[in-house]
């Protein structure tokens, strides 16, 4: 594959992860506020600990999202000024693919958070 057809790649890949992250940040936004609605009603006190822990999981998802979108922004910035010379350097590729490996990790990571708390409110709501 040509140089520049590796970086317009990287480029499009880039903007696939900022959209992912984007409905990351929705989504993590809606659970916090489902998190609100349920710590509203009358629950058992034993609920308390469990969702002071998703609490503080969903603001840890938001501190992660947010480095990681820095990390992408950066990354296609450095991309940007290596177009003129149509040559991706060894360190813009190993960059590339540590944010690949690091957006699977946060997808899977993130999924199973979604589902766990999900999980735990339908055990324990009536």
């Amino acid at each position: 594959m040509p140089a520049d057809n590796k970086i317009n790649q990287m480029h499009a890949e880039n903007e696939t992860w900022l959209r992912t992250l984007d409905y990351f940040f929705q989504e993590n936004y809606y659970l916090k506020n489902r998190l609100a609605q349920i710590a509203k009603m009358k629950i058992d006190a034993t609920w308390l600990p469990h969702l002071e822990a998703f609490q503080n999981k969903f603001i840890d998802k938001d501190t992660v999202l947010s480095i990681i979108k820095k990390e992408i922004i950066q990354q296609d910035h450095s991309l940007k000024s290596w177009e003129n010379n149509r040559i991706p350097n060894d360190t813009l590729m190993l960059t590339q693919s540590n944010l690949r490996t690091d957006m699977q990790k946060i997808e899977h990571e993130f999924n199973n958070l979604k589902f766990e708390f999900n999980k735990y409110l339908m055990n324990v709501l009536q």
